[in-house]
């Protein structure tokens, strides 16, 4: 909307300040002191050569209802009726296709100053700061529709008496089109924060980048394009943050029209005096099918703002953080890049737990999947039933059919097989057997701690060659690696025999449900150490100097540590 004031009033409300009083007058008879900050949501504009102070406030959206000033409502034309010697009609609907699906109307503001109430100190003065926010301004909303595809399908005979007569006649028209519409999370997220003194220099700022792309339409637009890691090291391009949705409509009206009837027609004359008439007539049999289709396609992607670098400068002093590279299954952030004081690039790893530990992976895979079996006998699955791809030692199992509903999914180290026992540690359907039992996994063994991490290995290269992760000559400077485990000990389990005295029991137990195992923890830590170069200081160069020599990482694999 252009307005020539650039103000526009807009629902909700705003802090403007906030103020504290130390009510000191009430405790010793002196005076009291107020203290708070101040808020203000205006920046600077150049109208006409003149500097004016506009809002920084920007709308996600207009109000569906009093919208009629929405810069997106305009009229999307689609067909245009020419008529002889009369005015065309033109035909449209209004923009935007898709409106449901925008955001609701909020109003961020691209940035904040908050200065300080009553600060008239002029030495120690604690100066103000800017905060400044993305918005919908800066990653606007996409929409984009295909060309309207028409096809046309008439269908006559090819005797032109029975075409004349509109016998066996079909008008066959096909359409189809699609609409995307594309919106993002960006409208309010840290942009930048700036510290000033009282004196209106810069003191230090953090500046939040996230990844951008340049859009079809030339406007900017999210990147979700990233470098993942797998878990035998390999890297190759995905996507994260895209949340899509395709919704498919399509409809087909068909109309045939038969209509049979006859003309009929006298003739009348006279022969002398004599009146004559001869009657004529023709049956009227007519036969038409017309049948539409139309197949409309539209897309609703939402981006989620993947952030690439970290800007911080303090003092004169920049430093910048930038992610590299991603976690294939969880999308955590693994390598990033940094400066040191010399300005030179520092590399840091981390390994995840889940390319380790089975266990501290995500439960997604395996939990609520569900098998009917024939029978269950002495806790062990079917001699035909391979276990190992779908249960895990700690699933606990729902399972029906059965008088004991739970169970839990533990390893037979003697026999090497997954086998089911109950809370007590007894196999279930030792007697008598389960018959046509239903299984499923309501809590996976896979305790969703994949993020936890297993080592970090700080370097001055980056760890990569030829598309795979290593740590072979990249100049490392510290590392240290983790060991985790879910086998622990505990007191021996007692029971009260029939003299009421408590005895060590023999009987079987479930470790799942004593703390036993499924609790992964912290085993062990460990910190590489080995000379340093160089092997002499007289030569040293503290600049390039100071890497571990023969280094090689304690996690030779993604599944065994190298000791």
């Amino acid at each position: 909307m252009t307005n020539p004031t650039f103000k526009k009033f807009g629902g909700g409300s705003r802090v403007k300040t906030v103020s504290v009083s130390d009510e000191w007058n009430i405790t010793n008879g002196g005076g009291s002191r107020s203290y708070g900050q101040s808020y203000d949501y205006t920046i600077p504009y150049i109208l006409n050569g003149d500097t004016i102070q506009i809002s920084s406030g920007v709308a996600s959206y207009e109000p569906f209802i009093g919208g009629d000033e929405n810069s997106f409502k305009e009229p999307f034309p689609y067909v245009k009726e020419e008529i002889f010697l009369a005015p065309d009609n033109f035909y449209y609907s209004e923009k935007p296709i898709g409106e449901s699906l925008f955001p609701s109307p909020i109003i961020g503001y691209s940035q904040v100053k908050v200065t300080t109430l009553n600060n008239n100190i002029e030495r120690t003065g604690t100066g103000y700061s800017i905060n400044q926010f993305y918005t919908a301004k800066d990653f606007p909303i996409f929409t984009e529709q295909t060309n309207l595809s028409i096809g046309t399908k008439r269908v006559k005979t090819g005797n032109p008496i029975i075409s004349f007569l509109k016998l066996g006649i079909k008008d066959h028209v096909t359409a189809s089109q699609g609409f995307l519409i594309e919106t993002n999370d960006m409208h309010g997220k840290m942009k930048t924060e700036s510290v000033y003194n009282q004196f209106g220099s810069l003191i230090s700022s953090t500046h939040y980048k996230y990844r951008e792309k340049q859009g079809r339409n030339g406007k900017t637009q999210i990147s979700n394009d990233i470098n993942v890691v797998a878990k035998n090291g390999e890297i190759f391009q995905n996507k994260k943050g895209i949340q899509m949705d395709i919704w498919n409509e399509m409809k087909q009206d068909n109309t045939t029209t038969k209509t049979i009837g006859a003309a009929i027609n006298v003739d009348g004359f006279f022969l002398t005096f004599i009146p004559a008439f001869i009657p004529s007539g023709y049956p009227s049999i007519q036969q038409e099918s017309t049948m539409l289709r139309t197949s409309i396609t539209t897309k609703f992607i939402k981006r989620t703002g993947l952030l690439e670098k970290v800007i911080v400068t303090e003092n004169g002093s920049t430093i910048e953080t930038e992610n590299l590279l991603y976690d294939k299954e969880t999308g955590d952030v693994l390598l990033t890049r940094t400066q040191n004081e010399f300005e030179d690039d520092i590399y840091q790893m981390n390994l995840p737990a889940h390319w380790a530990y089975d266990g501290m992976e995500s439960a997604y895979k395996n939990i609520g999947v569900t098998f009917k079996f024939l029978k269950i006998s002495d806790g062990k699955f079917p001699a035909t039933f391979d276990p190992e791809p779908f249960f895990f030692p700690g699933d606990e199992v729902y399972i029906e059919n059965s008088v004991e509903k739970k169970g839990f999914i533990v390893k037979d180290e003697v026999n090497d097989q997954l086998i089911i026992i109950d809370k007590d540690g007894n196999a279930l359907g030792k007697s008598p057997a389960l018959i046509n039992p239903t299984i499923k996994i309501v809590r996976s063994g896979k305790r969703n701690m994949a993020s936890s991490p297993i080592a970090n290995i700080v370097s001055k290269k980056i760890p990569i060659n030829d598309s795979k992760i290593s740590f072979e000559n990249v100049d490392v400077i510290s590392s240290d690696a983790l060991e985790y485990s879910d086998d622990w000990e505990m007191y021996c389990e007692k029971y009260p025999d029939t003299t009421g005295q408590y005895t060590i029991s023999e009987s079987p137990i479930n470790p799942y449900r004593t703390g036993l195992k499924g609790n992964w923890m912290k085993s062990e830590s460990f910190a590489f150490y080995n000379p340093r170069t160089p092997n002499s200081v007289q030569t040293s160069n503290i600049r390039l100097d100071g890497t571990i020599t023969d280094f090689y990482s304690y996690w030779d694999s993604p599944t065994s540590p190298d000791n």
